[in-house]
Formats: structure tokens, sequence, C-alpha cells
């Protein structure tokens, strides 16, 4: 079974307005059943998706009606302060693609006994604007920006 929602955007997914996810939740619901926790998750549901404008701001929501009694913190990934503070580490995984040698290194330690579930970018990371989120790469020395003619280096 597979409930689906088709959203067109080419920016980041929190900032999708959650409009016509009733649609998807009324599809989802069809595979509960009547008990409790079913009526509760769908109330949980309706009460994050479709009383909130964006997906940021409803899974924020539904995270913390799930998990806040054990003392979450949220982070808004959108701060000007908390990015100014994380530009060192984006840096540092441009230039030297730190996450996607370490988690290379773990799949190669887990690979015998695990079905392997991640195969990760050398760069995972995406320039963002209002319209645009598309991935970085590097090719011959020069960084990409796919699907655009936006390119540096070093």
């Amino acid at each position: 079974n597979k409930v689906q929602w088709n959203s067109e955007s080419n920016t980041s997914v929190g900032t999708l307005l959650t409009s016509g996810l009733e649609n998807v939740i009324n599809q989802f619901s069809k595979f509960l059943d009547k008990s409790k926790n079913s009526k509760y998750l769908i109330k949980l549901f309706n009460d994050a998706y479709l009383e909130h404008k964006t997906l940021t701001e409803a899974t924020r929501y539904l995270v913390n009606e799930l998990f806040g009694e054990y003392g979450l913190v949220i982070i808004d990934g959108d701060d000007k302060l908390l990015k100014k503070q994380f530009a060192p580490f984006v840096e540092n995984e441009l230039v030297n693609q730190t996450s996607f040698k370490q988690v290379s290194n773990t799949i190669e330690q887990l690979k015998n006994e695990y079905k392997i579930q991640v195969n990760p970018r050398e760069i995972n990371l995406f320039y963002l604007t209002d319209k645009l989120r598309s991935r970085v790469i590097f090719e011959g020395g020069i960084y990409k920006v796919v699907d655009t003619d936006l390119s540096w280096t070093k």
C-alpha cells in the first residue's frame, strides 16, 4: 500500500505548504483500523498537517507531540545565527567530504553482517535559494550546482 503527496517544489522541503495534505491523510486513514491508537494517530496528523501552514511547522508540532516529554530539542535550520556558527562544518564537508568518508568506512565494516541501506554521495550539500534547491557536486576541480550554470573553485 502506498500513500503519496504530489507537490511541486524546487526549494527546501520544509517550506512546502501543507495545503493538499487532507487528501493524503484521508488516504492514509483508510489503511488503519478503528482502534484507539488509530484514532489518535489520525487526530495527531490532522492537528499537525492541517493546522500548520508549512511542513516545517507541522513536523515540529508532530515531533514535539510524540517526544516532547523527553526533553526534545528542535533546531531551526533556517536560523541565520545557527547557519553562521555551522559554516565551518559545511566548508569542511564541502572541501573534505568528511561524511562520505565516514559513512563509506562504516558501510565497509558492516556490509558482511547487514544489508546496506545507505549509499552516500561524495558531497551531501545543496545550493538553496527561495526558488531553487539543487545538489552541489565536484567535477574536474570545479564545484557545480546540478541543473544550473553555477560553479566555483576552491
